[in-house]
């Protein structure tokens, strides 16, 4: 095999591996609660507000994260960063199953938002772009689709866990799941070669960043507010028109999979 099929059949195998490591640690963070909310309120008396705050904290930590470990990725290498989300991620949730106040699962999802899904996101998808000079496009958007999986996936999959073992042994499940595949996942990702990335000066961009990126990151707010918020709290919406949890996980895996046609289009 040829040096050039070697790099092709590699980049394949980090948009594979990005996908994965999106779907289990964006899947739990952005939308796996939902499956939570209801177990954790009959379970420790919390109220729903208060349990939603939860997602809150985790996303508010997503956003400091994103700005801090995409300059630490910059000069740590995407292997680096991909197992720190991935250890974070895993070992956040095995501690959230043995909390004992409300506040301690506050401070959790904020760090499992800061070093998983913030240290994973934007570097893990400029990783799979720099891999696939001639056509990025698709191989972000097959990658997004992998987060898409999850965000359906993941609370699917809870409410079967929470039904056999209770949220604390879901968490605990979910927690084993992530260390156990995505670590050598993490552990297999590369930058792409210099040689392979350098093509000359680039072009200077149609709309200057200073107005690019404000209108970039306003899109990315108004997209979670009006579709990741609600997404949140459909399980417990249905579950109270005593629909079981595993069939309203159903709905959401149906809804979130028809979101991997639309990125990958």
């Amino acid at each position: 095999m040829t040096d050039e099929n070697k790099k092709h059949g590699r980049r394949w195998v980090i948009a594979g591996s990005a996908a994965l490591m999106l779907a289990l640690v964006m899947g739990m963070l952005v939308n796996g609660l939902t499956a939570f909310f209801i177990p954790i309120e009959a379970s420790e008396g919390w109220s729903r507000g208060d349990i939603a705050a939860i997602n809150s904290f985790g996303l508010a930590g997503l956003a400091v994260g994103s700005v801090v470990m995409g300059f630490v990725s910059d000069r740590i290498g995407i292997r680096a960063i991909c197992l720190i989300a991935v250890i974070a991620t895993g070992t956040c949730l095995l501690l959230t199953s043995q909390v004992t106040a409300l506040w301690q699962v506050y401070v959790i999802f904020f760090l499992s938002g800061a070093l998983g899904g913030g240290a994973l996101f934007a570097p893990v998808f400029a990783t799979v772009g720099n891999w696939f000079p001639d056509m990025a496009g698709l191989a972000i958007g097959i990658a997004a689709a992998g987060q898409a999986v999850g965000q359906g996936g993941v609370p699917f999959l809870s409410a079967y866990l929470i039904e056999a073992f209770g949220w604390r042994g879901a968490m605990i499940a979910l927690g084993s799941i992530t260390l156990v595949v995505l670590i050598p996942l993490a552990a297999g990702m590369r930058d792409v070669p210099a040689s392979a990335s350098a093509s000359g000066v680039a072009p200077a961009p149609p709309i200057p960043s200073a107005v690019a990126v404000p209108i970039l990151s306003a899109a990315v707010f108004l997209c979670c507010a009006c579709m990741a918020v609600p997404l949140m709290h459909l399980m417990p919406l249905i579950q109270g028109f005593c629909i079981p949890s595993t069939d309203a996980g159903s709905v959401m895996f149906a809804m979130l999979l028809s979101a991997i046609f639309g990125r990958v289009a």
